[in-house]
């Protein structure tokens, strides 16, 4: 689990990330890895390569903008929705505001060391069910295991009998569909997250960014073509997937 935490109060960072690190060691978990910014600046810059870590703990009034952390989180639930935002702050005006954007908590400074390890509970546990939603899919003369997560979009090509997996990382993999065809392989292979709106693209959800009755934007900005079979049921996807997340 990739964890990133911003507050521009250096005393305050460097106790929420102690108490981060106290949890991880408690627990001896190899898999946390933690990022720290105490810099405005920095962090936004940063944020084109992070944002689809699993949680970002958010200061929301900087020195420079009362409102810091709410745009911030606006930015990374435009990019990654399941992404787990913690507001850190000093006032309770905001508790409201925070859960109009579907923040995970909202803590008061100081932070109690017991709350914050009671969420990174939850959020650990959350991260482990993503991890082991993972797929098999037959590549050339090997079977390969892709995370969900890892999945962008499916694209069939037609003429071998094969598909191509668009991944988040940017690449690109082949896979065979002997044994199956393109419009089964949800059913057979995948999961409710995922939805064919063509008959060569099945596209995931969870990287949705818009979508009209004519295309899908993902979020790697590809656009992925709709058709008129598929475009009434892809509304209906959407709202239930929505739910479902939030």
């Amino acid at each position: 689990m990739k964890i990133v935490v911003f507050d521009d109060n250096e005393k305050d960072l460097n106790k929420l990330v102690c108490t981060i690190q106290t949890w991880k060691q408690q627990h001896s978990y190899s898999d946390i890895v933690i990022f720290s910014y105490h810099d405005i600046d920095a962090f936004l810059f940063a944020l084109p390569e992070i944002n689809s870590y699993d949680a970002f703990f958010l200061d929301i009034m900087t020195n420079k903008d009362r409102s810091t952390g709410f745009r911030v989180a606006e930015r990374i639930h435009h990019y990654n929705r399941r992404a787990s935002i913690i507001f850190t702050t000093n006032s309770p005006e905001y508790f409201e505001s925070a859960f109009e954007i579907s923040a995970f908590r909202y803590m008061l400074k100081p932070i109690n060391p017991r709350k914050i390890h009671a969420a990174l509970d939850e959020l650990y546990s959350k991260s482990r069910q993503k991890k082991n939603n993972a797929f098999i899919f037959q590549s050339d003369r090997q079977r390969i295991i892709i995370e969900s997560d890892q999945i962008l979009y499916i694209e069939s090509i037609t003429t071998d009998h094969r598909a191509k997996l668009i991944l988040t990382d940017g690449s690109v993999t082949e896979i065979s569909l002997s044994g199956t065809s393109f419009s089964n392989l949800i059913e057979e292979a995948l999961s409710s997250d995922f939805f064919q709106c063509h008959r060569s693209y099945i596209v995931n959800l969870n990287y949705v960014l818009q979508y009209s009755n004519h295309i899908v934007v993902l979020q790697n900005h590809a656009e992925v073509p709709v058709s008129r079979k598929y475009k009434a049921e892809l509304t209906n996807r959407m709202i239930e997937h929505y739910k479902k997340v939030y």
